[in-house]
């Protein structure tokens, strides 16, 4: 736990990476949602159980929609390792990649 908490962790290129593209995935973001304006919350615990906490990558909130926001760049896909697409939590679309549904870590 303390490893967890008090990390000496600097970052490395896949995090340099994927901090660079928030910003670009904001803007698709944008096109999909018409008008939706995006915030970026500090960190925040529950009110009853401050051991949990989320931080999200943005709030994003329309007339039609509010979303909660966490971006995912791999940075296998910017090396262009064709591999990462094959990985079992993405696929090929016609209009790009997409995460599987049928992967574990998506709820249904």
């Amino acid at each position: 736990m303390k490893t967890l908490l008090y990390s000496t962790f600097q970052g490395n290129a896949a995090t340099e990476y994927g901090k660079k593209m928030e910003e670009e995935i904001e803007k698709e973001v944008c096109k999909i949602y018409e008008g939706v304006e995006i915030s970026h919350p500090s960190p925040t615990a529950d009110s009853e159980h401050k051991f949990l906490a989320g931080s999200p990558d943005g709030i994003g909130k329309n007339d039609n929609e509010k979303l909660l926001l966490e971006y995912k760049a791999p940075y296998s896909l910017f090396e262009g390792e064709e591999e990462a697409v094959d990985a079992q939590f993405l696929y090929h679309r016609d209009d790009g990649i997409s995460l599987s549904k049928k992967h574990n870590f998506v709820s249904s």
